[in-house]
């Protein structure tokens, strides 16, 4: 996660998160399929020994959302960060199905980073963009429960190239804005009672901001403030909140809140920390269903009274669309 300290606030970016389990469980009653679609646009990864290329929507221009100025010296005070769910309870045996954890490599000699992220359909994985940065290996992990245990019954893995990976075209490593990307999953995962994706808004409800609703979030990310800051905890862990209205989270973040970010106040001062950027941050629909709303970009660190910041998926719903095939 990314922090950026100025007039005593420390902001941070989040990364982290997965799911799915061993014992019986039983499906939603329905999923999404996507079929696929071509991209050209060619974006420079930052190690240039790489190009992810992806297409572009000359219509898609109304995403490049206006970004408000922030100081040159401001931004040099930026460094990448983890992001944990802190306090979370454990999750039980398929409580999550739709969630992911990635295993990235941005550097041969340095620790794998862990980020998050939520199945959308048999063939994409939706994250956050600021997990893909400078990566030049990733790995993702569906159906685990225990982070540790490569051998859990149900589990997954599969490794990813670099063209599968696709970051919103406008994402800004200094505002923040945008931060959202998809990983296409080839060949399509098979759905099983412990690998399932999660239930997406549809254009219908783009408006709905969600203010004040029941939410919840996951990840494998730290569980204490108080442990050694590169321990992620080896179990699935949630916490639950609501959401709050973007009017009261300009309060913390007067700089970076968007139409296109929602905010998540966890009980008790529960949250995200480090290790769960780009998990989900999700809603409950009439039948109890788990409806993604966000997923996780950045925050103040862990157990702060400050909420989570998380990229508003209803906002980027024709984007999805559009790269995904899925018809929403």
């Amino acid at each position: 996660m990314k922090i950026l300290t100025f007039c005593y606030i420390s902001i941070c970016l989040v990364l982290g998160g997965a799911s799915a389990l061993n014992s019986k469980c039983e499906s939603p009653a329905s999923s999404t399929t996507a079929t696929n679609t071509s991209f050209s646009i060619s974006n420079e990864l930052k190690n240039g020994t790489e190009k992810l290329n992806q297409k572009i929507n000359p219509k898609l221009t109304q995403f490049k959302t206006e970004i408000q100025d922030i100081p040159r010296e401001l931004t040099e005070l930026m460094e990448l960060y983890q992001e944990r769910i802190n306090e979370g309870q454990i999750a039980d045996d398929c409580e999550f199905p739709f969630q992911v954890g990635l295993q990235i490599r941005r550097n041969y000699t340095k620790p794998q980073y862990w980020c998050g992220g939520a199945l959308i359909s048999p063939d994409w994985v939706l994250t956050a963009a600021h997990c893909l940065d400078n990566t030049i290996s990733l790995t993702v992990i569906l159906g685990a429960r225990n982070r540790k245990d490569e051998y859990e019954h149900g589990r997954v893995t599969r490794t990813v190239e670099i063209y599968q990976l696709t970051p919103h075209p406008f994402w800004d490593k200094i505002t923040l804005a945008n931060d959202i990307a998809l990983i296409r999953l080839v060949p399509s995962i098979v759905l099983t009672d412990r690998i399932h994706p999660i239930k997406m808004p549809n254009l219908g409800i783009k408006t709905d901001l969600f203010e004040g609703s029941k939410a919840w979030t996951s990840g494998w990310g730290r569980f204490s403030s108080n442990k050694k800051p590169k321990k992620l905890s080896s179990l699935l862990r949630y916490t639950q909140g609501h959401i709050l209205g973007n009017k009261d989270c300009m309060k913390f973040f007067p700089l970076l809140i968007k139409q296109s970010n929602i905010c998540f106040s966890g009980q008790r001062r529960r949250g995200v920390c480090e290790g769960d950027s780009g998990g989900p941050l999700f809603v409950r629909d009439t039948n109890g269903y788990p409806k993604l709303v966000g997923v996780a970009s950045f925050g103040t660190g862990c157990g702060s009274r400050s909420p989570g910041v998380f990229t508003r998926i209803t906002y980027y719903l024709e984007w999805i669309s559009f790269v995904t095939g899925i018809n929403l």
